[in-house]
């Protein structure tokens, strides 16, 4: 990757195809704008470096050669989200603070940390303790982090945890949503949800400003929401793919080529598609 002195910037993606996809777009408009990119990656669901050729990757361990390792396939393959996220903070907190002390201590300016919302207080308090500054990308929209942001109303008033004969109440707090459009994660561990819900707010709310994959005519009022719960610097900038060369990991299953085929046959203008992520 071609050097671009003075023009740094370390970002540290989750390490899931639709936290990491968004992060790799919003890496190509930097390196698109005179920036050298350097992605601090967990080994934990390592991509593949040579499909971003841009960039430069670091790969940090979170286990010793030869300790049996926390986040083996073996390991995750039964848990649900959460508790894998919980297994993530704790496996890579002290790592990630080594390796980006590596990174800093270099020689090279920096210009800041761009880090994963959902990754709240690591990034926080090791971006402190190293002198860096630290904006958040927030990768899902911005309607989402305002009912995210709302759980503790949202406890207190009883819509939380949800229960099955309120599904079509109105969450007057939050309209239009109904409980059952609530965002909330299937878990054995709710409490562990809430914390790591918690912990994404208050990190984008001490952060230096959350950059978002979304855009202010799509979600002008939820953007003013969120701008005046969080009172920091917002940079609606996406849809990222739009501004960014670098093409995502793409994955395909067997009902690929059936559901275009399927579309194939529709009139045109008679579909409309949602998507729920990855």
């Amino acid at each position: 990757m071609e050097e671009r002195r003075g023009r740094r910037i370390i970002m540290f993606p989750l390490p899931f195809a639709g936290h990491f996809n968004p992060m790799i777009e919003l890496a190509g408009i930097f390196h698109h704008r005179g920036f050298s990119v350097t992605i601090l990656h967990t080994s934990y669901n390592f991509p593949d470096p040579s499909r971003h050729p841009h960039f430069t990757f670091r790969s940090i361990p979170h286990n010793k050669e030869g300790e049996e390792d926390p986040l083996s396939q073996s390991e995750t393959s039964s848990m649900d989200l959460i508790v894998l996220l919980r297994r993530l903070k704790q496996c890579y907190t002290d790592p990630f603070r080594q390796s980006l002390a590596e990174e800093v201590g270099g020689g090279e300016t920096m210009c800041c940390l761009v880090s994963d919302a959902i990754w709240g207080k690591i990034s926080e308090v090791i971006a402190e303790e190293i002198g860096v500054r630290r904006v958040v990308l927030r990768t899902g929209g911005a309607s989402s982090f305002c009912a995210f942001a709302a759980y503790p109303l949202l406890r207190d008033k009883g819509y939380l945890p949800i229960q099955d004969s309120r599904l079509d109440e109105l969450v007057t707090e939050l309209p239009p949503l109904k409980v059952k459009d609530l965002p909330v994660m299937e878990t054995k561990e709710p409490e562990e949800l809430y914390r790591v819900v918690n912990d994404m707010v208050e990190g984008a709310k001490s952060s230096s400003g959350v950059i978002w994959n979304t855009f202010e005519d799509l979600e002008r009022l939820s953007l003013m929401d969120c701008s005046n719960k969080l009172q920091v610097p917002f940079f609606p900038i996406g849809p990222f793919h739009k501004h960014s060369d670098d093409h995502p990991l793409k994955t395909k299953n067997k009902d690929d080529d059936k559901t275009t085929c399927w579309l194939d046959k529709q009139d045109p203008q008679s579909v409309v598609y949602v998507s729920f992520g990855s």
